[in-house]
């Protein structure tokens, strides 16, 4: 089917045959030169949006309004956008309204960073117009023109800029950190979906303790509404965590503002789960119950957590409990539920369910063996206990 590359060039060498510039412009040209993996491409054109549809048989109008139509080759998406000014923006974030623009330098003074507005033509000739390759060069995130203006118009481009810097091993260039430490507050007023894209981002990056430095450096901790959560992260430095265990990091001693972000049904799940892990596991050795009952990524996370906030390191446990794990699965018991209903004579959800958890529990710590003769005889003496239990009122 060819690389992505070689398919975003069959967009470039239809717009040159019919007359018109095209290029590659963006991350992709950044990370060609940084000698990184490329997720995606983006292209721009002095082709109007209806030209774009014209030309190609399967498009999508994704945002012909603001010049953008997605291009589709080979089943891959291609966004191409027109040479554009943007006159006003709305909310911090995105333009309201925009003019064409006539030449490529216009399209690219309107972009975030000095390395992001690197085009690549056809034959792969890279052109400059804002020293891009200066600052890929000296490792530093630099707005093109005033940064002030740069982050009224995009409040997103903050966050941004740590993230490159986390993800790339970056500098923020001084002024451009100043305008950043002035505009934060509007950071506050854009999605929050968009925020959160973005932390996970930076949090993943392994540069990230410098980035965490001038987030709370700026006072972006507090536009985020996570002021004690950074602040925490900060006295780790290190980066010997990802996003997700930044969270549980985050929330250890203060709870964490929910009610503010939207996180997804699994990711919120994924951090409750490994913050549960850890708070079982930071002062007690794990058990064969944990590693039966949780994925092995999580209590290594969990495990994670526990070293970083001064426990000890209990890998090595985890994973001879995993490898030694005499079931693997409730099916695998001898004597299951139903065996405890009929033999036993229970009719109770309740005692079944936990004559099942004790067997399991004695099963996974090697105190029965799991053979349907030993566990009906464990079961009966489970099954006394509770009655004596409830007898003297215990329970």
């Amino acid at each position: 089917m060819g690389s992505l590359q070689e398919k975003g060039k069959k967009i470039l060498k239809t717009l040159n045959h019919s007359g018109y510039e095209a290029f590659f412009v963006g991350g992709f040209v950044r990370d060609q030169l940084l000698n990184r993996p490329t997720q995606d491409i983006d292209i721009t054109t002095n082709a109007t949006p209806d030209t774009v549809q014209s030309l190609f048989d399967k498009t999508v109008l994704t945002g012909k309004a603001f010049g953008t139509i997605t291009v589709i080759i080979d089943g891959t998406p291609f966004e191409v956008t027109t040479y554009r000014h943007d006159l006003k923006y709305d909310n911090h974030r995105h333009p309201s309204e925009i003019t064409f623009a006539k030449t490529l330098r216009e399209d690219l003074s309107r972009r975030d960073f000095t390395i992001n507005q690197l085009v690549m033509d056809f034959e792969g000739k890279i052109f400059d117009y804002f020293d891009g390759k200066k600052d890929l060069a000296n490792k530093t995130i630099k707005t093109i023109g005033d940064p002030l203006k740069r982050f009224e118009e995009d409040a997103l481009r903050m966050l941004r800029a740590f993230r490159f810097a986390s993800t790339l091993g970056f500098s923020i260039e001084s002024n451009t950190l100043d305008a950043i430490k002035v505009k934060a507050p509007n950071i506050s007023k854009i999605s929050v979906e968009r925020v959160q894209d973005e932390l996970f981002l930076l949090l993943n990056g392994i540069h990230k303790p410098y980035v965490i430095k001038n987030i709370i450096k700026t006072n972006t901790h507090k536009a985020l509404s996570l002021e004690d959560g950074f602040n925490a992260l900060s006295k780790l430095n290190t980066s010997d965590y990802n996003a997700t265990e930044a969270f549980v990091l985050m929330q250890d001693k203060t709870p964490f503002p929910y009610e503010k972000y939207h996180f997804s049904n699994k990711d919120k799940k994924k951090i409750e789960t490994i913050k549960t892990i850890h708070q079982k596991t930071f002062k007690n050795a794990f058990k064969p119950i944990d590693v039966f009952t949780y994925e092995m990524e999580d209590l290594l996370s969990a495990n994670q957590v526990n070293i970083l906030n001064g426990g000890t390191d209990q890998t090595l446990e985890i994973k001879r409990l995993y490898d030694t794990m005499p079931i693997n699965g409730m099916q695998e018991l001898a004597f299951k539920g139903n065996d405890i209903k009929q033999t036993l004579e229970l009719d109770s959800y309740r005692q079944i369910s936990v004559i099942l958890d004790e067997l399991l529990k004695n099963v996974l710590e090697r105190k029965v063996m799991n053979t349907y003769d030993d566990l009906k005889q464990c079961a009966e003496d489970i099954l006394k206990d509770l009655k004596d239990s409830e007898k003297n009122g215990k329970i």
